[in-house]
């Protein structure tokens, strides 16, 4: 369904992102209600995986980081899961603590939160809310109207370009790889960083050469 990517990365999600600690988010419960108006046939599945014997929503590298996995899938309209996906996204997420540093040994909660995150980053993965990963500030433009997520006031003019929702601190450590990594350093010029940035964008630079 080519139409999935184009309806979904074309709503602004810049009024439903969440902060918290200083890191932005965008709202699990917000981005599953309009995937599901959008395509009824949606769901979800959070994998479980075996543990010291027990069966868990995580699973456990060689260092005892853990990890959560979460599949989406636009399903046909007939919801028959023998009929492969319209649509589908897994992503793979670390569970971090508030800091967005890798756990070892997580309680309930913090396995729990990484979930919905992970939940709603393979949302991103079909379109809702991908250019924030990016860095961006708004949707790309495409010839038709910009869609208009429920509940924003469409009687009032919009503005072209709002603040990122992201700093520059959080998009550093959010980096998935090193070529990102590097399109952030390259896109500001490295005489503007400070010192504390500097070291920021060092240290996620190892931790991406260790990880491999």
């Amino acid at each position: 369904m080519s139409n999935v990517w184009n309806t979904l990365s074309a709503i602004d999600c810049s009024k439903h992102v969440e902060k918290k600690n200083g890191f932005t988010y965008l709202s699990w419960a917000w981005a599953w209600s309009i995937l599901k108006q959008h395509y009824p046939t949606a769901h979800y599945t959070k994998h479980l995986f075996q543990v010291n014997g027990n069966q868990l929503p995580y699973m456990l590298d060689a260092e005892g980081n853990a990890y959560v996995t979460v599949t989406v899938k636009i399903m046909p309209d007939n919801g028959s899961e023998s009929i492969t996906a319209l649509e589908s996204a897994t992503e793979i997420m670390p569970v971090l603590n508030h800091a967005n540093r890798p756990i070892k040994n997580p309680n309930s909660f913090e396995v729990n939160a990484s979930l919905q995150r992970c939940m709603v980053k393979a949302i991103a993965a079909l379109g809702l809310g991908c250019y924030i990963y990016a860095g961006e500030d708004m949707p790309m433009e495409s010839p038709t109207a910009m869609v208009q997520a429920p509940n924003i006031k469409t009687d009032m003019k919009q503005p072209t370009k709002i603040a990122s929702p992201l700093t520059i601190e959080q998009e550093i450590a959010l980096a998935p790889d090193l070529e990102i990594l590097k399109n952030i350093y390259n896109r500001k010029l490295s005489q503007e960083w400070t010192y504390e940035q500097r070291q920021l964008f060092t240290n996620r630079k190892k931790e991406l050469e260790a990880n491999g």
